[in-house]
């Protein structure tokens, strides 16, 4: 009687270890965030110039663009949970530059990041 209430446990654990298993292996791809893409059309590569909302342009097809410069940004990626503001694209960039990059060379900082960066100037 006493195997078997072991021989019942270790089938149970083994059942819960499957079951936590099998469910986090297929998790939806819906908290995949997505990236929304700006270009930069700026001539001067600096905080002033990159929090002038007029020095940016929303593009949908970063690939597409063409950047004349030398190795400056050409194509800013930002991830849409920090674009949450009301009206345009533009808008909700210039909010996510005064709000959330509201400190001294901020703006900069993100914008020169490579991470955030999804073509250079060439």
């Amino acid at each position: 009687m006493k195997k078997n209430k072991i021989l019942f446990g270790f089938a149970a654990l083994c059942l819960a270890f499957g079951l936590v298993f099998s469910m986090s292996a297929f998790k939806s791809n819906a908290t995949k965030r997505a990236p929304v893409y700006f270009k930069y059309e700026g001539s001067t590569f600096d905080e002033a110039a990159y929090r002038n909302i007029n020095n940016w342009q929303h593009t949908s097809a970063p690939e597409e663009e063409a950047c004349i410069g030398d190795s400056d940004i050409c194509i800013l990626s930002v991830d849409s949970d920090n674009l949450t503001a009301a009206g345009s694209m533009l808008d909700k960039l210039d909010y996510f530059f005064n709000t959330d990059l509201n400190g001294s060379g901020q703006v900069e900082s993100y914008v020169d990041n490579p991470a955030n960066r999804e073509a250079e100037q060439n």
